[in-house]
């Protein structure tokens, strides 16, 4: 058992009610991969579930939280010995790569180095360098001190230089998800040290997005991660340096956050309708709309057809296309469907009860899905519940092959390998 494995399964509200916090002092936050964390409202406290209890607790938490929490579940944990001594020696390096960057940081701001025959500040060598920002940014200074601190993680393995910076990604505002070291004189060149799961955003969250870590260097900022996401809770600011690329996914996945520019403005102001049409594809349907409607270009058929998606099923080919599903042939291809599906989540309802999210494509229709789960299991089902939830819309009689809804079903659940599966609001 891993860490971020722990904090998706356990209900962390759950927990700090029980505990006898007040839980409306806390936004509670659940990131993708990394489950649930808790921010303060009167504080700068960021945690998860470890924090929550004292270190000395933290080797047997595992048990604790199977024995006398068992009632927060988000999802089934079964007590193991096995599974409790791997979550309390991944949290522990976890929090050794955390404590590094943080002593880091501190050197950063205390830290005297020689520059041109003189010694200074670090922070006025980095002024000196054209890099006011950096540390305002949570970048942080490997020294002697860090080095010393942290013998078992042989950090001085990677320490070939000695004016080495310490950068940091996020998936919380207090919490890393990755470090890596660079030469002062080349940051764009880093060396991973530590990660956990995946990369997340570099900088200070909650001023303003910029295009890369070189804006960091000279203004306060972040570059874009989709978990910053979560965590956005007031207007913030789109960097003029952003690419028409980069400004689509802040828009395709900021669902939450609100920015002080209008992205529709931004992008019409970049490289022309053409670029759009090439990036348009990571957009939702409501979006293109959106796009459409204030470019007055046609964006919708290029968006359609840049979600075209094609299987190999039991040695035939099957390709989603439009808002049909077909059967490529020899000299043809035979349609399976009038519709298509975009499963989205599939969410926890009850102890054995999941209901898959998503959006139907019918003719001119495009509406937001609930399925429950026991119609995926088997093709009559899955026919039934298709026909019962058109009817149920009132958009019309869905068309399916019958002699295909296997190899239909095969394929919409080919689309969903990465779906997260979440528990119900």
């Amino acid at each position: 058992m891993l860490l971020n494995s722990f904090n998706g399964k356990i209900n962390l509200p759950s927990v700090v009610s029980k505990l006898g916090c007040n839980t409306s002092e806390f936004d509670f936050v659940r990131v993708p991969l990394f489950g649930w964390y808790a921010r303060s409202k009167t504080s700068d406290f960021v945690g998860n579930i470890f924090d929550f209890f004292p270190i000395a607790d933290w080797r047997k938490l595992y048990g604790t939280i199977c024995r006398d929490f068992n009632d927060c579940f988000d999802f089934n944990l079964p007590y193991s010995e096995h599974a409790e001594k791997n979550l309390f020696k991944d949290q522990t390096r976890i929090m050794q790569f955390q404590s590094v960057w943080l002593l880091s940081v501190q050197e950063a701001a205390n830290a005297r180095v020689r520059h041109h025959d003189k010694f200074l500040n670090f922070s006025d060598v980095l002024n000196d360098l054209g890099m006011p920002e950096l540390l305002n940014n949570k970048f942080g200074y490997l020294t002697e001190k860090v080095l010393n601190a942290f013998p078992k993680l042989e950090l001085e393995n990677k320490y070939r230089y000695k004016k080495t910076v310490v950068v940091p990604s996020f998936c919380s505002p207090k919490h890393i998800c990755s470090l890596e070291l660079a030469k002062i004189s080349d940051i764009g060149r880093r060396e991973p040290v530590f990660l956990n799961c995946e990369y997340g955003w570099y900088g200070r969250a909650g001023v303003e997005v910029v295009r890369n870590i070189d804006e960091l260097k000279i203004k306060p900022g972040n570059t874009w991660n989709y978990k910053n996401d979560c965590w956005n809770n007031k207007p913030i600011k789109l960097s003029e340096m952003l690419t028409t690329d980069q400004l689509i996914k802040i828009w395709s996945e900021g669902g939450q956050s609100k920015f002080t520019d209008n992205l529709t403005e931004l992008l019409l102001g970049k490289q022309g309708n053409e670029d759009l049409r090439n990036h348009v594809a990571a957009l939702n349907y409501n979006q293109v709309v959106e796009l459409e409607k204030n470019s007055g270009q046609a964006l919708m058929d290029c968006w359609v057809k840049s979600r075209e998606q094609q299987f190999n099923v039991q040695g035939r080919t099957y390709v989603k296309r439009d808002r049909s599903y077909f059967l490529v042939k020899k000299n043809e291809e035979e349609q399976l469907t009038n519709f298509t599906l975009d499963i989205k989540e599939i969410r926890k309802k009850t102890e054995d009860a999941f209901i898959w999210c998503g959006m139907i494509y019918f003719e001119e229709h495009a509406i937001p899905f609930e399925l429950e789960d026991k119609y995926f299991i088997s093709c009559h089902l899955f026919a039934k519940g298709i026909r019962k939830m058109f009817l149920n819309l009132g958009i019309g009689i869905p068309f399916i092959n019958e002699k295909y809804i296997r190899q239909l079903m095969t394929m919409i659940q080919l689309t969903c390998h990465n779906i997260k599966i979440v528990p119900s609001s």
